[in-house]
């Protein structure tokens, strides 16, 4: 009886040992300077820039139409409330 418990043990055991091994085998992230953080903040901030005047373009484009799919969509919800209350 003794045995299996040591037998149960060992599974558990090895588990735990990979879990440890694994996160000591990660290297840490590397440290950036401020003038490397400089850099990539002026470098988002440009992305920045591009992306939501295209982002605002494409809006536009599409504005209509969403308008006018949701403003049907809002009709027909509101003759079926009139149809259900005529019923």
């Amino acid at each position: 009886m003794k045995h299996r418990q040591g037998f149960q043990l060992i599974p558990i055991l090895f588990f735990f040992l990979t879990i440890v091994m694994s996160s000591t085998c990660e290297k840490e992230p590397p440290k950036l300077s401020r003038e490397h953080k400089a850099i990539i903040d002026t470098l988002v901030k440009r992305q920045t820039v591009l992306l939501r005047a295209e982002l605002d373009s494409l809006c536009e484009v599409d504005f209509d139409e969403k308008v006018r799919a949701a403003t049907d969509s809002l009709v027909k919800v509101r003759i079926e409330e009139i149809n259900r209350q005529f019923r």
